[in-house]
């Protein structure tokens, strides 16, 4: 990973933050078969701020919406406006890990990340991860592996103190915490010392 592009990834976070959460409309909660139908009438989505392309596989509609904790099969119909606006957060290479089954064909992967208003007025994160296939001509095409949406709330300890961002017993949680993004929130806040 190049230098520079760390630190953009810690510039697409604070901006993240700052800004405003898209706000939807939720749909109602949609069976595997009619959300691949609606994801084969989708082209590819290009990212607004760093120009990715990413294309959404059918075989990753059932692996999404068996996430447990928020319903994403209710979200699809902002899945391409989401992926258009989030922020690059970090990437990472693909690394060959001894007596591990790596795909073959993966070069590297994105975490980008958005900030949406649902419904009911709660706010959520969605992590996309994107991965860049391997080409013998320069960089591959992009793919959506797989999204997590969490809750907002559970992140505000990684922002304002040290700590890993735990939900103390008795807290409410809404949807499952994603850890990934827990460990980068942490980062963040102790290397820019940011603090709501």
């Amino acid at each position: 990973m190049k230098q520079n592009e760390f630190f953009l990834c810690y510039i697409g976070m604070e901006n993240i933050f700052v800004r405003k959460p898209i706000e939807i409309s939720n749909s109602s909660q949609r069976t595997q078969k009619t959300i691949e139908l609606l994801v084969k009438t989708w082209s590819s989505i290009t990212n607004q701020f760093d120009g990715r392309v990413a294309w959404f596989p059918i075989t990753s509609v059932g692996k999404v919406i068996n996430h447990k904790g928020y319903d994403i099969s209710t979200l699809f119909d902002y899945i391409p406006l989401l992926y258009q606006t989030s922020e690059c957060i970090i990437s990472e290479p693909e690394i060959i890990k001894p007596d591990h089954k790596s795909p073959p064909n993966i070069a590297a992967y994105y975490h980008y990340l958005n900030k949406f208003k649902d419904s009911k007025f709660d706010e959520y994160f969605v992590r996309f991860t994107i991965h860049e296939e391997k080409s013998s001509q320069g960089k591959g095409k992009n793919y959506i592996h797989s999204l997590f949406v969490s809750d907002v709330n559970i992140y505000k300890k990684a922002l304002n103190s040290n700590s890993t961002g735990i939900i103390a017993p008795g807290e409410e949680i809404k949807t499952p915490s994603d850890l990934r993004l827990l460990r980068y929130l942490a980062s963040v806040n102790n290397n820019l010392g940011r603090h709501e």
